[in-house]
């Protein structure tokens, strides 16, 4: 797993890959060769009691805070919501039918470097996003209620190119439930059908936040 160390910001990373061993290195380009030098390097043992307390965190790629205006209204949209999955389906819903597919927005991030991380105060505002922004919101969402939730990227059939969404821990099953906001939208826009629950043996998973 890799990611960006931008100067000056704190960030927090997820332990995704479980309890055990994990070793952390800092890399540094070498005079913007495209080469990189180890500048630290470190291994720690880790133990989560509960890993699902992994997926509830705010991380460098799903950045909360209690203030911002997405958490604000996710907390106020669900309040006096006692059950946790009428919580899931209540936000799921709003982001569904209240966002549109950006597809300017694709074409300029692609060749960002370093990578895009989308802003979710500034997605939360916006009218328009793309998958990574459906993505993080709900996540971001979702995990300021103490509901864990993953963002998951990778391929997805009916899907062009790259692609992110979610997986939701339903306390009721105990299991991973699969949701693709993105897609989800899009019929709704059309006027189709669509489940909230989605297949897992239609995504094929690269990495899991």
């Amino acid at each position: 797993m890799t990611y960006d160390l931008l100067p000056g910001k704190v960030s927090y990373f997820p332990l995704q890959l479980g309890n055990g061993e994990y070793t952390f290195k800092i890399y540094q380009e070498v005079n913007n060769s495209g080469k990189f030098t180890t500048v630290h390097s470190e291994k720690i043992n880790v133990f989560i009691p509960d890993e699902l307390l992994i997926y509830k965190a705010s991380i460098v790629n799903i950045y909360w805070t209690p203030e911002m205006a997405a958490i604000v209204f996710a907390y106020d949209r669900t309040d006096g919501t006692e059950y946790e999955w009428d919580m899931v389906k209540e936000l799921y819903k709003y982001i569904v039918e209240k966002y549109r597919y950006d597809y300017e927005k694709l074409a300029k991030i692609q060749n960002l470097d370093p990578g895009y991380i989308p802003d979710v105060e500034i997605v939360f505002l916006d009218q328009k996003l793309i998958c990574y922004d459906y993505s993080v919101l709900f996540a971001s969402m979702l995990r300021s209620l103490e509901i864990p939730a993953r963002l998951v990227t990778g391929y997805a059939a009916g899907m062009d190119g790259y692609h992110a969404w979610n997986e939701v821990y339903n306390p009721d099953t105990l299991r991973w439930v699969v949701m693709d906001l993105t897609h989800d939208a899009a019929f709704f826009e059309w006027g189709k059908s669509y489940e909230m629950e989605k297949d897992p043996d239609d995504y094929d998973i690269k990495y899991i936040y």
